[in-house]
């Protein structure tokens, strides 16, 4: 059954899509060219295919019909849930392709919520997703993103999974979850994906921008982008405690970034830095940026790690605020390690979020991203990652000027991208 069913995959003209389809065969061939096995490969390509060209929910049922004739149900289901290939590898290979192909200006840090019924998938359970603004059922993750100009590609991807599952052992056995994986805050699991583009990939850093508006973990996140002397633009929540400062006496006050901010407008502060950008709308938004003072301490909290070790000065740091002189507060606030000479450029860059946030939506229903229909930890993880790639040709495809063929590090024909 196997033999005739890749039989009659090579026997097959076009696929459904057409030329679309078939051109991003061939960016999953060599994409996937890590994979150790041909036949691993083969189902690599018939899958990514499959998340491209056939119409709604992406079922193993339906790209077996529809890519492979029919008959390739099981195949695809363990080649996806149960075959140990190296998700990693097949990232790290997609990471240095966009980097090349298409200079990617920022790495955007997403959190991606994929809504559940059951309990038995890896790492459910009622948590409050953040982009929806409640709790739900559901599993989270924290995607990194290659983010340029009009596109933006999920690259890595980390699970995030409940204290729950940590003592589990049901669950966690039934789910394949290895014995090292266990609940981590999001700051860590951001920076260990961090960690794996910058070291073990050999990615030159880029920019961070991440929303931690809802977050109470941003104390750590910072200090960890300061030691790995990162530059980053971090959406923080205008109440959010920006720190505390020493009043008359001993006693110290909180402070938030909007009080921090309009302290500072009302002191005319010096360190001010105010300018203008153009809006997505009518207008201009103006943007005010001022430096955080060096006495401005972390709040510290029972049970939270501390971020300024002794005897180490804290990084210097800006806050910057979209403010209108109609409001009261500002619309937006940021923190941000880039000094005023390099806020202008870099803030301009703002805009790559919102560019993250279509393409995630896109790749929920479009791509399939929420389709997962297994449960294991091995499975979710090779999902995403083809899903990724199936991103990654669908975008580069449509930056193509033209339909050349360049030679890849592994001296097969590959398609480039122009413009």
């Amino acid at each position: 059954m196997v033999i005739s069913t890749i039989e009659n995959i090579h026997r097959a003209e076009h696929f459904p899509g057409g030329a679309e389809a078939d051109e991003m065969a061939q960016y999953a061939r060599f994409l996937c060219s890590s994979l150790p096995r041909s036949d691993q490969r083969r189902w690599a390509e018939v899958f990514i295919r499959g998340l491209v060209s056939v119409p709604g929910r992406k079922t193993i049922t339906k790209i077996s019909d529809q890519v492979a004739g029919g008959g390739a149900e099981q195949c695809l289901q363990q080649f996806v849930s149960q075959s140990t290939w190296r998700w990693d590898a097949v990232r790290r290979d997609l990471a240095l392709w966009l980097t090349e192909e298409l200079a990617p200006r920022a790495w955007v840090i997403k959190e991606a919520v994929f809504p559940k019924n059951g309990n038995n998938s890896v790492g459910v359970g009622k948590q409050f997703a953040c982009p929806a603004g409640r709790v739900l059922n559901c599993q989270l993750a924290v995607a990194v993103f290659l983010a340029g100009q009009g596109w933006s590609c999920p690259v890595n991807w980390r699970l995030v999974l409940p204290a729950s599952w940590d003592e589990d052992k049901e669950r966690r056995k039934k789910a394949g979850l290895p014995d090292h994986e266990g609940s981590a805050p999001r700051w860590q699991l951001m920076l260990d994906a961090i960690d794996e583009m910058a070291v073990d990939w050999g990615l030159h850093s880029l920019p961070v921008f991440a929303d931690m508006s809802q977050q109470c973990e941003l104390d750590p996140l910072l200090a960890g982008l300061d030691e790995r002397h990162m530059q980053y633009v971090i959406r923080v929540g205008p109440n959010q405690t920006a720190g505390t400062v020493r009043m008359m006496g001993c006693q110290r006050r909180a402070l938030s970034y909007a009080q921090f901010i309009t302290e500072s407008l009302s002191r005319n502060n010096t360190t001010l830095n105010m300018w203008c950008m153009p809006a997505s709308g009518p207008g201009r938004i103006q943007l005010i940026a001022t430096r955080l003072p060096a006495e401005l301490s972390p709040v510290s909290e029972p049970g939270r790690l501390s971020v300024v070790l002794p005897g180490r000065p804290r990084a210097t740091r800006y806050v910057v605020a979209e403010w209108s002189p109609t409001r009261k507060s500002p619309r937006a606030v940021w923190v941000t390690s880039a000094n005023p000479r390099q806020l202008s450029e870099l803030l301009a860059d703002i805009a790559l979020d919102r560019q993250v946030s279509a393409d995630l939506d896109e790749l929920y229903d479009g791509l399939g991203l929420r389709h997962f229909e297994g449960r294991s930890f091995m499975g979710w993880h090779h999902h995403v990652t083809l899903v990724s790639v199936a991103h990654a040709s669908h975008r580069v495809r449509r930056r193509q000027a033209g339909g050349m063929l360049g030679q890849n590090r592994y001296g097969e024909s590959r398609p480039t991208a122009c413009g």
